[in-house]
C-alpha cells in the first residue's frame, strides 16, 4: 500500500497541464485516468478488507457478549434456586 501511495505521489505532476498541444493533454488525461482507476481499485479493496475484518470482530464480540449474558442469567437463576432451598 505504501508503494502505491508513493507511486501516486511521484506521478502527481501529471495533473498539471504543461502544453497546449491536444495530443499531450490527451496523453496526460489517459495517464490520470489509469492512475485514478488504480487508486479507486486499491481504495475499494482496502475498505473491503477493513469491513470484512470489522464484521468478523463484531461477530466475535457479539458471540462473547451473548455467552456472557447466558452465564449471568444462569448464575442469577442458580442464586435464586439456592435462596429458595434455604
Amino acid at each position: 500500500m505504501r508503494q502505491i501511495l508513493h507511486d501516486v505521489e511521484q506521478n502527481i505532476y501529471t495533473l498539471e497541464i504543461r502544453s497546449d498541444d491536444p495530443d499531450v493533454i490527451h496523453n496526460q488525461l489517459e495517464h490520470c485516468l489509469v492512475s485514478f482507476y488504480l487508486l479507486n481499485f486499491y481504495f475499494n479493496f482496502f475498505f473491503y478488507l477493513l469491513n470484512r475484518n470489522f464484521i468478523k470482530l463484531y461477530q466475535i464480540l457479539n458471540l462473547k457478549l451473548n455467552m456472557l449474558f447466558v452465564l449471568v442469567v444462569v448464575s442469577l437463576k442458580k442464586d435464586k434456586l439456592m435462596d429458595q432451598m434455604i
